[in-house]
Protein backbone atom coordinates (compact mmCIF):
# COMPACT_ATOMS: atom_id res chain seq x y z
CA UNK A 1 0.00 0.00 0.00
CA UNK A 2 2.50 2.38 1.06
CA UNK A 3 4.32 1.61 -2.64
CA UNK A 4 1.69 2.43 -4.24
CA UNK A 5 0.94 5.41 -2.51
CA UNK A 6 4.50 6.36 -3.41
CA UNK A 7 4.06 5.94 -7.22
CA UNK A 8 0.99 7.89 -7.10
CA UNK A 9 2.79 10.95 -5.66
CA UNK A 10 5.93 9.96 -7.93
CA UNK A 11 2.70 10.05 -10.97
CA UNK A 12 1.39 13.22 -10.00
CA UNK A 13 4.63 15.35 -9.56
CA UNK A 14 5.73 14.32 -12.49
CA UNK A 15 2.19 15.49 -14.20
CA UNK A 16 2.69 19.04 -12.38
CA UNK A 17 6.12 19.17 -13.74
CA UNK A 18 5.20 18.63 -17.34
CA UNK A 19 1.94 21.04 -17.26
CA UNK A 20 3.87 23.64 -15.38
CA UNK A 21 6.42 23.55 -18.63
CA UNK A 22 3.73 23.58 -21.17
CA UNK A 23 1.99 26.71 -19.17
CA UNK A 24 5.54 28.71 -18.93
CA UNK A 25 6.27 27.34 -23.18
CA UNK A 26 3.36 28.85 -24.07
CA UNK A 27 2.70 32.01 -21.69
CA UNK A 28 4.93 33.91 -23.96
CA UNK A 29 3.37 32.97 -27.34
CA UNK A 30 0.72 35.32 -28.49
CA UNK A 31 -2.15 34.31 -30.69
CA UNK A 32 -1.60 33.85 -34.20
CA UNK A 33 -4.44 36.25 -35.88
CA UNK A 34 -7.16 33.96 -37.80
CA UNK A 35 -7.89 34.62 -41.28
CA UNK A 36 -11.55 33.59 -42.33
CA UNK A 37 -12.89 33.52 -46.01
CA UNK A 38 -16.00 33.96 -47.49
CA UNK A 39 -17.33 33.31 -51.34
CA UNK A 40 -20.02 35.31 -52.23
CA UNK A 41 -22.37 35.53 -55.48
CA UNK A 42 -23.25 39.14 -56.41
CA UNK A 43 -26.62 40.04 -57.39
CA UNK A 44 -27.20 40.98 -61.32
CA UNK A 45 -28.05 44.50 -60.79
CA UNK A 46 -25.65 47.52 -59.84
CA UNK A 47 -27.56 48.72 -56.74
CA UNK A 48 -27.23 45.65 -54.91
CA UNK A 49 -24.20 44.68 -55.70
CA UNK A 50 -23.26 48.30 -54.25
CA UNK A 51 -25.09 47.48 -51.18
CA UNK A 52 -23.13 44.25 -50.92
CA UNK A 53 -20.01 45.94 -51.17
CA UNK A 54 -20.48 48.26 -48.84
CA UNK A 55 -21.77 45.66 -45.97
CA UNK A 56 -19.28 43.49 -46.59
CA UNK A 57 -16.24 46.07 -45.95
CA UNK A 58 -18.77 47.92 -42.78
CA UNK A 59 -17.91 44.21 -41.89
CA UNK A 60 -14.34 43.84 -42.36
CA UNK A 61 -14.32 42.09 -45.67
CA UNK A 62 -11.48 42.23 -47.75
CA UNK A 63 -11.29 41.61 -51.53
CA UNK A 64 -9.11 38.81 -52.53
CA UNK A 65 -10.46 38.50 -56.22
CA UNK A 66 -13.22 36.13 -58.66
CA UNK A 67 -13.30 32.20 -57.61
CA UNK A 68 -15.39 31.06 -60.49
CA UNK A 69 -19.07 29.85 -60.91
CA UNK A 70 -20.15 33.93 -60.65
CA UNK A 71 -18.07 33.55 -56.55
CA UNK A 72 -16.04 36.01 -55.32
CA UNK A 73 -13.69 35.25 -52.63
CA UNK A 74 -13.28 38.09 -49.71
CA UNK A 75 -11.19 37.95 -46.36
CA UNK A 76 -10.91 39.40 -43.13
CA UNK A 77 -8.27 38.84 -40.54
CA UNK A 78 -9.35 37.87 -36.65
CA UNK A 79 -7.35 39.00 -34.01
CA UNK A 80 -4.41 41.43 -32.69
CA UNK A 81 -4.13 42.51 -36.62
CA UNK A 82 -7.79 43.18 -36.93
CA UNK A 83 -6.64 45.45 -34.21
CA UNK A 84 -4.21 46.78 -35.45
CA UNK A 85 -5.77 47.77 -38.93
CA UNK A 86 -9.06 49.23 -37.47
CA UNK A 87 -6.78 51.88 -36.15
CA UNK A 88 -5.68 53.03 -40.09
CA UNK A 89 -7.13 56.10 -41.68
CA UNK A 90 -9.06 53.93 -44.02
CA UNK A 91 -10.97 52.21 -41.43
CA UNK A 92 -13.41 55.21 -41.95
CA UNK A 93 -13.41 55.28 -45.77
CA UNK A 94 -14.23 51.63 -46.23
CA UNK A 95 -16.61 50.74 -49.25
CA UNK A 96 -17.43 52.64 -52.35
CA UNK A 97 -16.97 56.48 -53.35
CA UNK A 98 -17.84 58.42 -56.56
CA UNK A 99 -15.49 61.38 -57.65
CA UNK A 100 -16.65 64.85 -58.29
CA UNK A 101 -15.84 63.69 -62.46
CA UNK A 102 -17.57 60.33 -62.24
CA UNK A 103 -14.29 58.15 -61.20
CA UNK A 104 -15.09 55.15 -59.29
CA UNK A 105 -13.37 53.75 -56.50
CA UNK A 106 -13.33 51.20 -53.86
CA UNK A 107 -11.75 50.75 -50.32
CA UNK A 108 -12.26 47.12 -48.41
CA UNK A 109 -9.74 46.44 -45.91
CA UNK A 110 -6.49 47.89 -47.35
CA UNK A 111 -7.38 47.05 -50.92
CA UNK A 112 -8.40 49.85 -52.96
CA UNK A 113 -9.56 49.90 -56.50
CA UNK A 114 -10.15 53.02 -59.06
CA UNK A 115 -10.87 53.90 -62.30
CA UNK A 116 -11.97 56.99 -64.31
CA UNK A 117 -14.64 57.07 -67.47
CA UNK A 118 -11.63 56.83 -70.06
CA UNK A 119 -9.20 54.95 -67.50
CA UNK A 120 -8.36 52.02 -65.47
CA UNK A 121 -9.21 50.14 -63.46
CA UNK A 122 -6.26 50.25 -61.82
CA UNK A 123 -5.72 48.60 -57.79
CA UNK A 124 -3.21 47.54 -55.22
CA UNK A 125 -2.58 48.24 -51.39
CA UNK A 126 -2.89 51.27 -49.42
CA UNK A 127 0.54 51.97 -47.54
CA UNK A 128 0.42 54.54 -44.54
CA UNK A 129 3.18 56.89 -44.67
CA UNK A 130 2.15 59.82 -42.10
CA UNK A 131 -1.19 60.83 -40.42
CA UNK A 132 -1.16 64.20 -39.01
CA UNK A 133 -3.92 66.77 -38.14
CA UNK A 134 -4.05 68.43 -41.67
CA UNK A 135 -4.03 65.44 -43.94
CA UNK A 136 -2.95 61.26 -43.86
CA UNK A 137 -0.09 60.83 -46.70
CA UNK A 138 -0.82 57.27 -47.91
CA UNK A 139 1.11 55.43 -50.67
CA UNK A 140 -1.22 53.89 -53.36
CA UNK A 141 1.12 50.29 -54.32
CA UNK A 142 -0.48 49.69 -57.89
CA UNK A 143 -0.22 45.93 -58.58
CA UNK A 144 -3.11 45.93 -61.32
CA UNK A 145 -3.52 47.76 -64.18
CA UNK A 146 -2.16 50.53 -66.63
CA UNK A 147 0.32 51.63 -64.12
CA UNK A 148 1.08 48.05 -62.16
CA UNK A 149 4.44 48.09 -60.20
CA UNK A 150 4.58 51.79 -59.70
CA UNK A 151 3.15 53.66 -56.51
CA UNK A 152 1.04 56.87 -55.96
CA UNK A 153 2.22 59.16 -53.61
CA UNK A 154 -1.05 60.81 -52.00
CA UNK A 155 -2.92 62.69 -49.38
CA UNK A 156 -6.40 62.44 -48.14
CA UNK A 157 -8.20 64.07 -45.66
CA UNK A 158 -11.79 63.19 -44.51
CA UNK A 159 -14.30 65.68 -43.38
CA UNK A 160 -17.98 65.64 -42.67
CA UNK A 161 -18.65 62.24 -45.02
CA UNK A 162 -16.27 63.22 -47.69
CA UNK A 163 -12.84 61.94 -48.31
CA UNK A 164 -10.48 65.10 -50.14
CA UNK A 165 -7.71 62.94 -52.25
CA UNK A 166 -4.49 64.37 -54.29
CA UNK A 167 -2.07 61.93 -55.94
CA UNK A 168 1.00 62.11 -58.00
CA UNK A 169 2.93 59.55 -59.56
CA UNK A 170 5.83 61.70 -58.64
CA UNK A 171 6.27 63.52 -55.82
CA UNK A 172 3.71 63.88 -53.22
CA UNK A 173 1.43 66.67 -53.26
CA UNK A 174 1.27 69.11 -50.32
CA UNK A 175 -1.98 70.77 -50.32
CA UNK A 176 -5.87 68.86 -51.74
CA UNK A 177 -6.57 72.58 -54.17
CA UNK A 178 -4.30 72.37 -56.67
CA UNK A 179 -3.68 69.34 -59.50
CA UNK A 180 -0.31 67.95 -59.39
CA UNK A 181 1.60 67.36 -62.58
CA UNK A 182 1.00 63.35 -63.51
CA UNK A 183 -1.80 63.33 -61.01
CA UNK A 184 -5.53 63.97 -59.57
CA UNK A 185 -7.30 66.34 -57.33
CA UNK A 186 -10.82 64.12 -56.40
CA UNK A 187 -13.44 64.95 -54.10
CA UNK A 188 -14.80 61.40 -53.52
CA UNK A 189 -18.79 60.89 -51.77
CA UNK A 190 -19.66 57.89 -50.87
CA UNK A 191 -21.52 55.93 -53.89
CA UNK A 192 -25.55 56.01 -53.79
CA UNK A 193 -27.28 52.21 -54.13
CA UNK A 194 -30.24 53.54 -56.99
Amino acid sequence: MARMLSRMLIAMAILVSLQGIAWAGSAGQQEKPATEFKAVVFPPDEAASTKLLNDLAADGWQYVGPLGNSLVAFKRVRGPAAAADAETPWSRWQGAWVGDGGQEMLISGDRWTMSTPGWGPVSGTLKLVEDNKEFASIDLVVEEGPTQGQICKAIFRFDDGVLRYSGNYGDRPTDLIKQPPHGACITWRPAKSK
